[in-house]
């Protein structure tokens, strides 16, 4: 979150963002003994099952069109890349709803051959 912040625009000095990253991390590596540094998702993926919609704004400054790609290539389970306009945080159109609501239908009540 800090170095989103950052990324924003918001002057969030770099001893401040190692200090928090520090502490983010000491503290999940002692409840859960994982190092969030070394944790990407891209290595699980094919051990999820349940339906996935990654939806990829064009514009996405935190996720890249091939990041989501490559999620999407390798998840396990039921899976759609959906691209879509716009930013990260972006609001959506309604037709992407319609997409989310059809694709989420689609694998739960799947067409019979």
């Amino acid at each position: 979150m800090l170095r989103e912040l950052q990324h924003e625009g918001f002057a969030v000095p770099k001893t401040v963002l190692k200090v928090a990253m520090t502490a983010i991390n000491t503290s999940v590596k002692k409840r859960t003994d994982v190092d969030i540094e070394l944790l990407r998702p891209v290595d699980f993926v094919e051990l999820c099952y349940a339906p996935a919609l990654f939806v990829a704004a064009n514009n996405d400054r935190y996720v890249s069109k091939q990041q989501s790609a490559e999620l999407a290539s390798k998840y396990a389970g039921p899976s759609k890349i959906l691209r879509v306009e716009g930013e990260h945080y972006n609001s959506r159109d309604p037709a992407t709803y319609t997409q989310a609501v059809d694709f989420l239908y689609d694998t739960i009540h799947p067409k019979m051959p």
